[in-house]
């Protein structure tokens, strides 16, 4: 019986840890792993995120094809179809993006999970990467119904907020975190 591992945050070091349990089971007999990605797809080089927004980089040069070495399905192909996961429903590794996790039960270890809707927001948006705040005044993609996932170990991955200094125009006021400008 392989142990279910779940991974919150599916960013550099989320998709490193995969990496690495892959690489030691590669075939998924010791270890059942499931990667919980708030943001619509797979991880990506967020290093490159100034030649994005500079233009020397377009949307489509941060497509991902495979993570943690399997390839991922796109959408039409039946990607999605398993628990939302954009990899081959066999594979020893369930990814699902666009999932976020309201709440923990460590006692219990299980965790409370949203989806947003599929298609309801544009990749690389700026709703969903808005602090919570803004997404409750409507700007946030629909979610489904919340959903209940056990696991054996929980793994939280899911980086920082960047302090973002009070500089005029950089951002707007209400998009700052809170503490911060003040």
């Amino acid at each position: 019986m392989s142990l279910h591992v779940v991974v919150v945050g599916h960013g550099m070091a989320g998709a490193r840890f995969v990496e690495e349990v892959r690489r030691h089971d590669p075939a998924g007999e010791r270890v059942r792993l499931t990667v919980l990605a708030a943001e619509p797809r797979p991880a990506y080089n967020r290093v490159l995120l100034p030649h994005l927004l500079s233009g020397a980089l377009r949307d489509e040069d941060f497509a991902v094809s495979v993570v943690a070495g399997l390839p991922v399905v796109p959408a039409q192909e039946g990607g999605s179809q398993q628990n939302g996961s954009v990899l081959r429903h066999d594979a020893p590794v369930t990814l699902r993006v666009g999932t976020s996790v309201t709440s923990i039960d460590p006692s219990r270890k299980t965790l409370l999970l949203q989806r947003a809707v599929p298609g309801s927001a544009r990749p690389g948006s700026a709703a969903r990467s808005r602090p919570a705040a803004t997404a409750a005044a409507g700007t946030a993609a629909p979610v489904t119904a919340p959903e209940r996932l056990s696991y054996d170990i929980l793994v939280l991955a899911t980086g920082a907020r960047p302090a973002i200094p009070p500089l005029d125009g950089l951002v707007a006021a209400d998009d700052l975190p809170s503490g911060a400008g003040a």
